[in-house]
C-alpha cells in the first residue's frame, strides 16, 4: 500500500503507511537476528532477512524525503546485509545491498545533519559531520558496477540489459546525489544559512563557498540523468517528478545567489533541460500533470542574469555564502559589498532586515529551531494531487 500511495503524491499518508510497516516488521522481530528452527528454513530466514531490509530501504527514503522522523533506530537493528539470496528469489544482490547501504547513510543524516539538536550545533561540528557522511557518499559512488553506472554523455537507456536495470541504476544514481544536495543544505539555502552568520568565521566561510558548487553539480547529474527517462503509467513519482524538481529549484537557487559565475549559461541550459523535461510530462499525460513552475523559474534566472549584466550589478551575497570575499572577515565582507545608487532603496531595505535579524538573535528569539525542518527539502512542501500556489495542476 505504501508504495501504491507514494505514486500518489501524498507525502503525509505514504509517511503514516511505511512507519506503520515499519513498526509492524519490528513488531513481528525481522529486524532481530533469527536462529534456525524446525519451523523456518534457511530460505525462509533468507527471505525474512530480505524483507526486513526492503521495509528499511522503504522507510528510511520516504522519511527522508519527508524531512519527518524515522520510526526505525538504526542501533537496535540486529541483523547484517545478507550476501546470498534463497533458491529462485529474484533479488539483485549487488544493487540492493547498494541500496541498502544508502539508505544507512540517509539514516546518519537525519541524525547528525538535519536534525533540530545537529543544527543547534556549533558550525565547525557541522562541517565535521558533511565532511563524513560526503566522503562516505562519494566512496558509494566509486563502488558502482559498469552496469550501474549513469554517464552525464548521450543517452544511456539503450544499454542496460532491462528496464528494470535501468531504473535500478537511476534511482541509486539519484538517491545519492539527492543526498549529496541535502547535506550541504545547511549553509547552501541564504534563508537558514543567516542562522549562522553569528558564529562564521574567515576559515568557515572558505570551506563552505565550495559548498554551492557541490550542490550545483548535484543538480547537474540529476538532471542529465533524466534524459534517460521513458515516462510511462510505471515510472515512479521519485524519478518522474521529485529527484527532477529537487535539483530544478536547487540549480535555480544557485544560479541567482551568484549570477556571475563562469558556469551561469551552462546552468541556464540545464534549467531550460529541466523545464522541457517537465513540458514532455505534461504533454505526455495530455496536462494531467502539469507543473508551471519550472518554466516560470528558468524564466525568472534567464531575465535576472541578462539584467544583472547589462548593469553590472550581480546582486548582494550573505558573507557566508559569497565566494568572493570568502577570505575576508564578516565586518570586511559587508563593507566589500558594492551597491548601485539607484538601489539605495533595496539597500536600505536590506539593511533593516538584517539589524531586525541581528536584534532578534540578540533578545535570543530568533532560533534554528524557528525554521521548519522542510526547509531542507523544499520539494517536501508540494503535495501533487492539488493545485498550488506554485502553479502545480494535476
Amino acid at each position: 500500500m505504501t508504495v501504491f500511495v507514494e505514486g500518489l503524491g501524498i507525502p503525509r499518508l505514504e509517511y503514516i503507511l511505511c512507519t506503520t510497516a515499519a513498526h509492524v516488521a519490528q513488531a513481528h522481530g525481522l529486524h532481530q537476528q533469527s536462529f534456525k528452527s524446525s519451523i523456518l528454513s534457511d530460505d525462509d530466514l533468507l527471505n525474512r532477512r530480505w524483507l526486513w531490509w526492503a521495509v528499511y530501504c522503504l522507510e528510511k527514503r520516504i522519511t527522508s524525503r519527508n524531512a519527518r522522523p524515522s520510526g526505525i533506530d538504526d542501533d537496535n537493528i540486529g541483523i547484517i546485509i545478507p550476501d546470498t539470496v534463497a533458491e529462485g528469489s529474484t533479488v539483485d544482490i549487488e544493487t540492493f545491498t547498494l541500496m541498502i547501504k544508502h539508505a544507512q547513510l540517509s539514516s546518519q543524516i537525519s541524525r547528525c545533519i538535519t536534525s533540530i539538536r545537529a543544527l543547534q550545533q556549533h558550525p565547525k561540528d557541522l562541517l565535521g559531520a558533511v565532511d563524513s557522511v560526503r566522503d562516505q557518499l562519494h566512496q558509494l559512488l566509486k563502488s558502482f558496477s559498469t552496469d550501474l553506472t549513469v554517464n552525464s554523455g548521450p543517452l544511456v537507456s539503450n544499454s542496460f540489459p532491462s528496464t528494470a536495470r535501468l531504473l535500478q541504476a537511476l534511482y541509486i544514481h539519484c538517491a545519492i546525489y539527492d543526498s549529496l544536495m541535502v547535506i550541504h543544505s545547511a549553509f547552501f539555502y541564504p534563508w537558514v544559512s543567516t542562522l549562522f552568520e553569528k558564529d562564521v568565521d574567515p576559515s568557515i566561510c572558505l570551506r563552505v563557498s565550495s559548498w554551492s558548487a557541490a550542490v550545483a553539480e548535484a543538480c547537474r547529474k540529476i538532471i542529465l540523468a533524466i534524459r534517460s527517462v521513458e515516462v510511462n503509467a510505471a515510472t515512479p513519482a521519485w524519478l518522474a517528478i521529485y529527484y527532477p524538481m529537487y535539483a530544478h529549484i536547487n540549480l535555480f537557487i544557485y544560479v541567482l545567489k551568484d549570477p556571475a559565475l563562469e558556469t551561469v549559461n551552462s546552468d541556464l541550459a540545464l534549467l531550460e533541460v529541466s523545464a522541457g523535461y517537465f513540458s514532455y510530462l505534461e504533454f505526455i499525460t495530455e496536462s494531467q500533470v502539469s507543473f508551471t513552475l519550472p518554466r516560470v523559474t528558468t524564466n525568472i534566472a534567464s531575465e535576472t542574469v541578462a539584467t544583472l549584466k547589462k548593469r553590472g550589478d550581480y546582486g548582494f551575497k550573505p558573507p557566508c555564502i559569497s565566494t568572493q570575499h570568502a577570505g575576508s572577515s564578516p565586518k570586511q565582507m559587508s563593507q566589500n559589498i558594492e551597491v548601485d545608487t539607484e538601489d539605495q532603496e533595496h539597500a536600505d531595505l536590506r539593511e533593516g532586515m538584517v539589524e531586525t535579524n541581528r536584534a532578534r538573535r540578540k533578545s535570543n528569539e530568533a532560533s534554528i529551531t524557528d525554521f521548519d525542518i522542510d526547509f531542507f527539502n523544499l520539494f517536501t512542501t508540494i503535495d501533487i494531487d492539488c493545485e498550488s500556489s506554485l502553479g502545480i495542476n494535476m
